[in-house]
């Protein structure tokens, strides 16, 4: 072995006289971060988390959603551009303490809702019964209770959704409220303003892109507010499945009349025993061509 290390070197040597070029140092001088990881590593270490998370690739379409960005952005993040700021933000995170580090993240982060969260989990039998809606091809499914605790199971169920069916089965849905605590699902629009009226004109702009989706959920979050749309929702739910959240429980009886599809209640409330915890209760009002059940 020694003999060829050395017959080695003696090669490169003689390499080096051949070509007249000297010999150079390949030390180089680092500056500070001297990060030891680009920005797009980040991108793609964050990418296989989410695929072993979610138990299933995560293709480039899908990320692009997530991070609401055209696919080809999504491609060139990952693979092509350095992401100097990126590495900049990891540079100061690291010199925070460990504790104060998961502080912080966790005080950027919006909450992930999911019915495996604690706020839901403690109630296994309703998280059972959701996961059977899950897979509903038509009806109604109402979901009524106070504003934080609906919208929380509203996109716990739009997540497990997509988890369990990914992109096998189309979804779309529209929230009138601006995602602040929750992570948004991919597949919704949201409305903001300042008053109905301007809600009201956002969302008829985007109404027809709704009447004519394939989509084979659609969700729904505050839209019953305007009334002139209630009739829209109701017929859509006879083709695909509607999940409606809103603040109050739609007169049961007229809805039975209108549509001729499986409803089902889920009202939500606060849990006097888990902090912060949700209370559910789900009833299936009516079967489809039959009359309407309250139990």
């Amino acid at each position: 072995m020694p003999l060829l290390l050395s017959s080695s070197r003696s090669n490169k040597s003689r390499m080096r006289k051949q070509t007249g070029k000297e010999y150079l140092s390949t030390a180089k001088i680092l500056a500070v971060p001297a990060f030891p990881w680009s920005g797009r590593g980040f991108f793609k270490d964050v990418r296989a988390q989410l695929a072993r998370e979610h138990n299933t690739p995560v293709t480039y379409a899908a990320f692009a959603e997530i991070m609401g960005c055209p696919k080809t952005t999504a491609f060139r993040w990952s693979e092509e551009v350095d992401h100097k700021n990126l590495v900049a933000l990891f540079a100061c995170l690291e010199r925070l303490s460990a504790t104060a580090r998961q502080e912080f993240i966790e005080a950027h982060c919006r909450v992930l809702p999911a019915l495996e969260h604690p706020w839901l989990s403690h109630s296994p039998a309703s998280i059972g019964k959701l996961r059977e809606l899950l897979s509903k091809e038509r009806g109604l499914s109402v979901i009524a209770g106070r504003q934080s605790s609906r919208t929380f199971l509203f996109h716990a169920f739009g997540h497990a959704y997509r988890r369990l069916h990914g992109k096998n089965r189309r979804a779309t849905g529209l929230d009138l409220h601006r995602p602040n605590r929750v992570v948004p699902l991919e597949f919704c629009a949201y409305v903001e303003g300042a008053a109905l009226a301007q809600i009201r004109c956002a969302v008829l702009t985007l109404w027809p892109r709704i009447m004519t989706t394939s989509a084979r959920i659609v969700m729904f979050n505050g839209v019953w507010l305007i009334q002139e749309l209630r009739e829209d929702i109701l017929r859509l739910a006879e083709r695909t499945h509607v999940v409606l959240a809103c603040a109050g429980i739609p007169e049961i009886r007229s809805l039975a009349l209108k549509v001729q599809t499986p409803i089902h209640l889920v009202t939500v409330s606060e849990s006097k025993l888990v902090e912060q915890g949700i209370c559910l209760n789900v009833r299936q009002l009516r079967n489809a061509n039959s009359s309407t059940k309250t139990g």
